[in-house]
């Protein structure tokens, strides 16, 4: 019987059979080892070293009054192994410098288990254009069609596609809440012309974000190969940035909506080259927010993302309150501010508090819980998950707003989500 099927949600992945170079004791290290991608119980990625090269070096402990092991043992040596601190750094055999976390490493060691530092890292970098790159993506819950998705934005085009194992694969990270390699894909140039991995790390940092969008919950590009014109490799980056755990979260998105995503994706690139910064930033909030499990976590988050994409929308707080400013930023691109009679826990305590809209309500909500303060003491658990979804509808509804989108969407107003139950946005009819 399978006792761990969490094992089973990906296997591990061998990037690279090498030789590592590492100062250890002073010396100069070199040692055959071997970069591994692993998925349990966190996306990470360790070297695996053998073969290590060392002359033991012993000493005798002293220990009361200078004494040593040996001299209370009858004569008898007794030592132990020196322990030192291991590298900080490895050399891969290309010349690439990789961070690792040091640790122990005892005298008379020859094998070890080292954690890289950051990841994505840097495995190749070469001073060269390229034309092709090729992709994996990490926990892209996407309830689409299992055919490729398109993506183009000029002078850029994304095709990205579920990989072979995902009837398979889905159902394990589902019920393990796991992570794995969902998708595979490629960024080329529209035009076929070469490009920068400075240009290609931007355009893939703006993919990541949004296919967050669309899952409601991070997932990010993994393990990029980036080749010139005679398919020589120019750059590869190992690894992933933040994942979350496989599940499946309310958004905006709807699988009936999936031909709708590349205009969605041309208008956000649009938006991505100028404001990078600020809508990165309510992008990443979003996600915390939609996927925190805390209801207070979720609406302080949400609403420094409201704050931020109001500051990037009509400026700077200027002395408004709060939630003064957020209203004003989302009347100013359509969006009614009044709480919506779906939400009637939250519409009936917001009359007795006289709050004056869905806004105000957010910021009163949000205050207590960062200052400490019990206004809102013995408020029922549905009226402060009302006042969540409130304020993540208003960032979905801001966001797509700002990508230009005019068609159906999920409203996460309602009680119930289900495929297919979609409506206009409310700037083209109420919601």
């Amino acid at each position: 019987m399978d006792t761990h099927p969490t094992f089973r949600t990906n296997p591990s992945i061998v990037l690279a059979e090498t030789e590592i170079e590492f100062l250890l004791d002073g010396r100069t290290i070199r040692a055959p080892a071997r970069a591994i991608q692993n998925f349990f119980p966190r996306v990470h990625i360790t070297l695996e070293v053998t073969d290590v090269a060392r002359d033991p070096q012993w000493i005798r402990q002293p220990i009361w009054g200078g004494q040593t092991f040996s001299a209370l043992m009858d004569g008898q040596a007794m030592h132990t192994p020196l322990v030192t601190s291991g590298p900080s750094s490895v050399r891969l055999a290309n010349g690439t410098e990789i961070d690792v976390v040091p640790a122990r490493w005892l005298h008379g060691q020859s094998a070890a288990i080292l954690d890289i530092a950051h990841s994505p890292c840097v495995a190749l970098h070469l001073d060269k254009p390229m034309d092709h790159i090729q992709f994996g993506v990490v926990n892209f819950t996407w309830s689409g069609p299992l055919w490729s998705l398109c993506l183009q934005a000029e002078p850029w085009t994304v095709c990205i596609a579920p990989v072979s194992n995902l009837r398979e694969l889905e159902p394990i990270l589902r019920t393990n809440e796991g992570y794995g390699v969902t998708h595979e894909g490629f960024l080329e140039r529209s035009d076929g012309a070469e490009f920068s991995i400075e240009q290609a790390t931007e355009v893939l940092n703006g993919l990541n974000h949004f296919l967050s969008f669309v899952c409601g919950a991070h997932c990010s590009v993994n393990n990029t190969l980036g080749t010139d014109g005679t398919d020589a490799e120019v750059w590869k980056r190992w690894g992933t940035s933040h994942a979350s755990p496989w599940r499946k979260h309310r958004s905006w998105y709807d699988i009936t909506i999936t031909d709708a995503l590349p205009s969605i994706f041309t208008a956000f690139w649009q938006k991505w080259r100028t404001d990078w910064e600020s809508l990165g930033r309510i992008m990443r909030l979003y996600a915390e927010s939609n996927e925190a499990e805390s209801v207070d976590v979720s609406i302080i988050l949400a609403q420094v993302a409201l704050e931020t994409f109001s500051h990037l929308s009509i400026g700077p707080r200027s002395g408004r309150p709060p939630g003064e400013w957020i209203a004003q930023a989302l009347n100013a691109i359509g969006i009614a501010t009044d709480v919506p009679s779906r939400l009637s826990e939250l519409k009936g305590f917001q009359k007795r508090k006289g709050w004056k809209h869905g806004p105000h309500v957010i910021v009163e909500f949000r205050n207590p819980m960062i200052h400490a303060v019990s206004d809102n003491d013995g408020v029922s658990i549905d009226v402060y998950h009302e006042a969540k979804q409130l304020a993540l509808w208003y960032l979905e509804l801001a966001l797509l707003r700002m990508f230009e989108y005019s068609g159906e969407y999920a409203c996460r107003l309602v009680s119930v989500q289900s495929a297919g139950r979609t409506e206009l946005v409310p700037w083209r009819q109420g919601c």
